[in-house]
């Protein structure tokens, strides 16, 4: 302690040299101080010197200190390597002299050092036993259970079937190691894989399609509008898939969202969760740059948007209470049933069955895919599709609250409303995937609403021109000439009338944009980028508006939606233009 406040350093002349003391005791008290060595000079004094780790940077280079003592155990000098150390003191220092104070206090110093072993001038801190991986836990269980229900049914490990055959994929990676000229180390542990491991008549040959953003070519931004147009032609018509394709990728994507191919085989094709967007976009000849962007980018997004967080965990949740009910199987420890259960589906079923679903691209308009959240199987009703919704908004409103509401999926008679985004998204799966119904599931705390949708054929008739019409005008020209993009951009397409028109290769300026063809859009007439929200009435002026020109923060939430200056008596401002 005389070392600490009352001795005066030898340069600054200075008492009070190491105030931060109780520092310096957490450092001794917590094991960073390491194995300390001394030596006795001629004149009689001793120097100890140790090294110190650092209190939070531990995995760096320790401090190297010392001090100087006489026989008496007054401090002579010391010094330390950090920062502090120039000041002639540091809790370092501080830290050494306590492990010295604290040995001969407790009397391990009073023994000669052949009579036991040095056990005070040892490390304090265990040393930690390696162990195998697959022994260690690297999350909690409840880290595990949550990451299982934010990634909803992930990739489903490979079975063998029941006659013990191997599937295409297991054929598959076992041919391409029969190839190899040195069997892999692994295979050569076990004796039934030595040799003949493999069956090259069952191996399936089917491989992905090529994703649409690789059609880029850097060159066709230097093609002639009628060159461009024959382009085109030439790639839409020649544009197929074959079933074992579309078969292919709906195995290997079952993960959705946690599988990389299921972002690829996405990217470039008209959704049945954009469909809706798509189809208000028609009637205005250019679809908005943000949601030509969502259509063609490939990159995986994490999205932590409150909503969607609560879909995400809460969708196998509703799936298992799905399949209880309609297969009868038992709920997972664990799993209740909500206190109000609405059923609008015919039952029983037989040998019904549920099964996780990946992404399905269309047959017959390879331009068009779709993911439902599973498959229904049984014998009674065939094959169809299940969509899961979990409103997070609404998750705390009664059902009979919501039922009224225009804005709500599901009407008062249990009937689905044809103007809704749902009934779109759920119509073109049933499409995509060739199922003639839909099970809508919509999930809440306290309830849960089955609702059986059937298909119609006359409202898919009407949409298919349409979305046809748009992936050729705009998201193919698009494609061709900027394949993947990551972000958006001010502008990609502009309005034209007809395929062949110019797209600009690169954003082009509001004069750029000006001189080209007439911005008819948003009360600024200036095509300033960013997202866009559309009216739902079809006289609308503008049609198409900014968010940021009409001073919102996101999308609403309700649908329709009309613009105010649609309500009677209301007179469009134009916005003044930035000079």
């Amino acid at each position: 302690m005389c070392h600490l406040y009352a001795a005066v350093g030898v340069f600054t002349q200075e008492r009070m040299k190491n105030f931060r003391s109780l520092e310096a005791y957490h450092f001794f008290q917590s094991g960073w101080v390491q194995t300390v060595y001394h030596h006795k000079t001629t004149t009689g004094n001793f120097v100890f010197k140790a090294a110190v780790r650092p209190s939070w940077r531990v995995t760096e280079e320790p401090h190297h200190c010392w001090v100087a003592v006489n026989d008496s155990g007054s401090v002579l000098a010391g010094h330390c390597d950090c920062m502090a150390g120039l000041g002639e003191s540091c809790s370092h220092v501080a830290a050494v002299l306590f492990k010295l104070e604290a040995a001969v206090r407790l009397g391990y110093t009073s023994n000669v050092s052949t009579d036991v072993l040095c056990q005070w001038n040892q490390r304090f801190v265990s040393n930690i036993e390696p162990s195998t991986i697959s022994n260690i836990k690297f999350y909690k269980e409840e880290a595990k259970e949550k990451y299982r229900c934010g990634t909803f049914l992930a990739v489903q490990s490979v079975q063998q079937s029941d006659g013990g055959e191997l599937d295409d994929n297991q054929q598959q990676f076992l041919a391409s190691l029969d190839t190899l000229q040195h069997k892999p180390v692994i295979l050569s542990t076990f004796a039934q894989h030595c040799a003949g491991f493999a069956d090259s008549t069952k191996v399936s040959t089917v491989k992905l399609p090529t994703p649409l953003p690789d059609l880029y070519r850097p060159e066709y931004s230097t093609l002639s509008p009628s060159d461009f147009s024959s382009l085109l032609t030439t790639t839409a018509d020649s544009f197929s898939v074959t079933p074992d394709q579309v078969d292919y990728v709906d195995s290997v994507t079952v993960g959705q969202s946690a599988s990389p191919a299921w972002y690829k085989q996405r990217a470039g094709r008209i959704t049945a969760s954009v469909a809706h967007a798509v189809l208000r976009a028609a009637d205005a000849d250019q679809l908005p740059p943000s949601l030509l962007t969502q259509i063609c980018s490939s990159e995986p997004k994490t999205i932590n948007v409150p909503s969607v967080q609560w879909g995400r965990s809460h969708e196998s949740l509703a799936i298992k209470l799905y399949t209880a009910l309609l297969t009868g199987m038992a709920l997972p420890a664990g799993v209740s049933f909500p206190g109000n259960i609405v059923i609008n589906s015919p039952a029983p079923h037989a040998n019904c069955s549920v099964h996780a679903a990946g992404f399905r691209i269309c047959l017959t308009k390879p331009f068009l895919g779709a993911s439902p959240d599973s498959y229904i199987m049984c014998d009674c009703h065939g094959k169809g599709v299940v969509e899961v919704k979990c409103p997070y908004t609404n998750r705390d409103t009664a059902l009979s609250e919501l039922l009224p509401r225009t804005d709500f999926v599901v009407d008062e008679n249990y009937s689905i409303r044809s103007s809704h985004q749902y009934s779109t998204q759920m119509q073109l799966q049933m499409y995509v995937c060739d199922v003639h119904y839909c099970d809508l599931v919509i999930w809440q705390p306290q309830s849960l609403l089955i609702v059986r949708v059937l298909r119609d054929d006359k409202l898919i008739q009407t949409m298919l021109p349409k979305l046809c019409d748009a992936w050729r005008k705009h998201i193919l020209p698009f494609l061709l000439r900027h394949g993947n993009v990551a972000a958006p951009t001010a502008v990609d397409v502009l309005p034209s009338s007809s395929a062949s028109a110019p797209i600009a290769g690169n954003v082009p300026s509001s004069s750029a944009a000006s001189s080209s063809a007439t911005y008819a859009y948003c009360i600024c007439k200036q095509d300033i980028g960013g997202r866009m929200i559309g009216c739902d009435n079809s006289n609308c002026v503008y049609k198409w508006f900014h968010l940021q020109c009409l001073q919102m923060k996101r999308v609403p939430r309700k649908s329709p939606w009309f613009c105010k200056y649609c309500v009677p008596g209301k007179v469009p401002q134009t916005r003044k233009k930035s000079s």
